[in-house]
């Protein structure tokens, strides 16, 4: 593992705190193009790996035997605020699957989003799996589990059919052979998996240019891709990065965050699929990870000025102190100068 300092916090003339991580650009033949930190860092993507894992379910005809739309898609690719249209979106999948939330084995956690946590609170509520960020991929689990013929109890185990399934799509994606993944166990019981950040980079660059594989899997992966920017809503919710960015994007990019500083990017340019995937060592998920994430966007031009400007302002803004007053900011110390291939 290498990490390099690429993000700083200052305040006044001094650095305050700095963030160590690592940043990678490839293409979707596994290409490096640019890079910050090592790119063979190994570390595991955690809820990055969503879009991978949903491609079972897609390229089996699972999705279209149970006639699930694109919103019910992304919410099985995201990592959900918990807000009532992600609960409600989530109990429609099990309906139309034929279970209860009971068979839901993600464990239950407040709603990232306040309001939707404070209404739970006041209504004398309390969160059920429904409102776990990743209930949208157990559901979807479920579906893949139901579709096989296979028992839908032990469906997040390691080695029931549906993990199995998702392990393979992760090998396919990310170009490491199944028995070298690191398989550790999520925060939502489920497996992830542990990868080289160039891989991940890489896996993510072949859903968006999906042209290597057979004709299933390239539908699956156009249809994860399209689920993710036709609903980023779906994808993680109101405030959250993943969302505004793939909203302001309208289709020029799929964004997507995972635990411990991880995210993931995937753009495609002059025809070709390109996939960034970022780590802050320390698991800053806020200020470090947005910072890398925003001065990577930058650097390649994903956005115009303007844009990014107005995404900075709402998820980077300088640091204050009490009174209000900017004492310092939170600054990206790197910068990607990747060549791309032309049409």
């Amino acid at each position: 593992m290498s990490y390099e300092p690429l993000v700083a916090i200052t305040r006044g003339d001094l650095d305050e705190s700095v963030h160590y991580g690592a940043v990678v650009v490839a293409d979707a033949e596994g290409r490096v193009l640019a890079s910050a930190g090592s790119p063979g860092t190994v570390t595991y993507m955690r809820s990055c790996a969503k879009p991978l894992q949903i491609l079972p379910l897609l390229e089996s005809g699972a999705a279209d035997h149970f006639r699930l739309t694109s919103a019910e898609a992304a919410i099985m690719i995201g990592s959900h605020n918990g807000e009532p249209r992600h609960v409600e979106t989530v109990r429609g999948i099990l309906a139309k699957i034929g279970l209860s939330e009971e068979f839901l084995m993600c464990g239950a956690h407040a709603p990232y989003h306040k309001p939707s946590a404070l209404a739970l609170a006041q209504e004398g509520k309390r969160p059920t799996a429904l409102h776990n960020n990743c209930s949208g991929k157990h559901a979807g689990m479920l579906a893949l589990a139901l579709f096989l013929k296979e028992p839908p109890e032990g469906y997040f185990r390691p080695e029931h059919a549906v993990q199995r399934a998702m392990l393979e799509a992760v090998a396919a994606f990310t170009g490491v052979p199944r028995d070298t993944i690191h398989v550790a166990v999520d925060g939502c019981s489920a497996p992830t998996f542990g990868v080289p950040l160039a891989a991940a980079a890489g896996a993510f660059a072949r859903l968006i240019e999906p042209a290597r594989f057979a004709s299933a899997r390239r539908y699956a992966a156009r249809r994860a891709v399209e689920s993710m920017v036709a609903h980023p809503e779906m994808v993680a919710g109101e405030g959250r990065l993943d969302t505004d960015l793939m909203t302001a994007a309208r289709g020029e990019l799929i964004a997507k965050a995972g635990a411990e500083g991880y995210y993931a990017v995937g753009f495609q340019r002059d025809g070709h699929g390109y996939g960034i995937a970022f780590k802050v060592s320390d698991g800053d998920g806020d200020r470090a990870r947005t910072a890398m994430v925003l001065r990577a966007l930058a650097d390649l031009e994903l956005f115009d000025a303007r844009k990014l400007e107005a995404i900075a302002a709402e998820h980077q803004p300088p640091i204050t102190n009490r009174r209000g007053t900017v004492v310092g900011k939170v600054e990206a110390r790197f910068h990607l100068k990747p060549v791309f291939a032309t049409a």
